[in-house]
């Protein structure tokens, strides 16, 4: 009798949780399991995780959402893999063990050696070499040397500091003992019973050491910083028979992994943005607008960088985005000083209020990202008086949530000739009635907000499946997709909210340059 395969299971790193779901054939989740992710912040500035707390992590929901659906691991045709971008770790390839805790994305130890490297000569040479190569050559590739500018997110400050800090790493790189990894290459590298040491082409596009042109390491950046490219996985395609298998001894049973992609990246398949120009906002941890463009690299503009959002077969896709770090992060923050007791009461108190009373809130734990980049920016209202009440700062704070969107929306529509007709809306914070409504207006776009809350997972699945003849095309996952709940601007809102913009910005000049 054959063994019917006929689940998905679809796991998912993100900065704060972990995630397994298993699809059917029809789309419709089976079961799913979720845990915490255990952040560790030893000091201000530094966000770490330990990297076998997390492998346990991921086994537990794997198990858990196993059992929920009530199959056998023999039932699932295939594994996708969706993992956050950025977060590092190096270990010794003879061991396998790891010289140091994963270092996050969003962690700005290294900033000292990002404004130092800045304001170097070698980085004022290469870019002033880049823009003479492009006004000859007229290449997009020069183009995008001659904007480059370091910044916390990639991995090239984070990576030297380690190399500065830990002499073990130093030693042992002298002996090609040190192997790097975001946690994509750290999970295939776990999975696979330590045979494999890649990363897929999505997750190597964020790191910033990476020819979108190309499509391998670059290496001006490498010989730039002096970083040794031997520790560096392979770049393979994000779905393929190339990632092999999970090694028998972990599930009993070697199950295909199919999909290795970067979260973003399957966020924007799952939100079925698979035409140029479709446009998503996920509002998670952080806040990521990403579009769309085809085969060609969008170069550089005011902070954003090409990056690929996914080659299967023979199809290449490319996308531009631009971030800002701290969206959910405001809430926990808020609840943890007791503004509220639950994520849902912040709408209806942000409601009751009915304007904001002259207070403004600017987000920025982690420094101000695109279009301002500065890492020396912080948070705080502005404008409080003995009159202003707890909705008052609630309503603030959501509304600056969303202004930096729209900042975000201008710095990459004012370069671009990219004119979305909606906006797709996904994350944890989209679920807030009062900040999906008032991007609506803001915008004077219709907002798309999908009812499912898992879109990573639900890209990554999709991929895993087209790859293993799970599903057969992408109009085939259209009708899988779920529901769509739609925001459409208010009239009376769209120049209030614009107006109010303004403010919000007057009060960002005030949180900048705080070094």
């Amino acid at each position: 009798m054959k063994l019917k395969r006929n689940f998905i299971a679809s796991l998912d790193i993100g900065t704060k949780n972990v995630r397994c779901i298993i699809y059917d054939q029809n789309g419709k989740i089976k079961a799913k399991s979720r845990s915490c992710v255990q952040l560790l912040i030893p000091q201000p500035g530094y966000v770490e995780i330990v990297a076998e707390e997390l492998w346990e992590t991921v086994l537990d929901v794997i198990y858990n959402a196993v059992g929920v659906a009530n199959i056998k691991f023999e039932n699932i045709s295939c594994f996708g893999l969706s993992c956050q971008r950025n977060t590092f770790m190096l270990w010794n390839k003879d061991t396998g063990k790891g010289y140091h805790n994963f270092i996050a994305w969003n962690d700005i130890r290294a900033n000292d050696i990002v404004l130092k490297a800045n304001s170097s000569i070698k980085i004022r040479l290469f870019k002033l070499f880049s823009r003479c190569l492009f006004f000859i050559t007229r290449n997009p590739r020069f183009l995008f040397g001659s904007s480059y500018k370091l910044t916390n997110a990639q991995i090239a400050p984070r990576l030297l500091w380690v190399i500065t800090h830990n002499h073990q790493v130093a030693n042992d790189l002298c002996k090609n003992s040190v192997a790097f990894g975001t946690i994509d290459t750290w999970l295939l590298y776990k999975f696979s019973g330590k045979k494999l040491h890649v990363t897929d082409v999505s997750n190597a596009s964020a790191t910033g050491l990476f020819d979108p042109f190309l499509l391998t390491w670059s290496s001006w950046p490498f010989k730039l910083f002096d970083i040794p490219m031997k520790m560096f996985p392979n770049i393979v395609d994000s779905a393929g028979r190339h990632f092999g298998s999970v090694d028998r001894s972990i599930f009993g049973v070697p199950i295909p992994l199919r999909c290795c992609i970067a979260d973003q990246s399957a966020s924007l398949i799952g939100s079925g943005c698979f035409q140029w120009g479709d446009t998503k906002v996920t509002l998670g941890t952080g806040t990521f607008l990403n579009v769309n463009t085809g085969d060609q690299p969008l170069t550089c503009f005011n902070g954003l960088y090409p990056l690929v959002a996914w080659k299967f077969n023979k199809e290449l896709v490319y996308m531009a985005e631009t971030v800002s770090n701290d969206t959910g992060v405001i809430l926990q923050w808020a609840q943890h000083l007791g503004l509220f007791d639950d994520f849902k009461d912040c709408e209806g108190m942000a409601y009751s209020a009915k304007t904001n009373h002259g207070v403004y809130f600017v987000p920025a734990f982690s420094g101000l990202q695109a279009p301002i980049n500065d890492a020396t920016a912080v948070t705080g209202f502005i404008g409080l008086k003995l009159t202003t009440l707890r909705p008052h700062l609630i309503r603030a704070m959501l509304e600056g949530i969303v202004y930096r969107v729209f900042h975000l929306f201008k710095s990459l529509y004012g370069e671009t000739d990219f004119n979305p007709k909606f906006i797709r809306l996904d994350g944890g914070v989209s679920g807030n009635e009062f900040v999906s409504q008032m991007l609506a207006d803001i915008l004077n776009l219709p907002i798309k907000r999908s009812e499912r809350d898992e879109i990573s997972a639900m890209g990554a699945a999709f991929l895993a499946g087209l790859c293993s003849g799970f599903w057969r095309e992408k109009q085939e996952l259209y009708s899988l997709m779920g529901s769509l709940h739609t925001f459409y601007p208010r009239k009376l809102y769209v120049d209030y909210y614009n107006e109010e913009f303004g403010k919000w910005c007057k009060a960002v000049d005030r949180f900048t340059k705080w070094n």
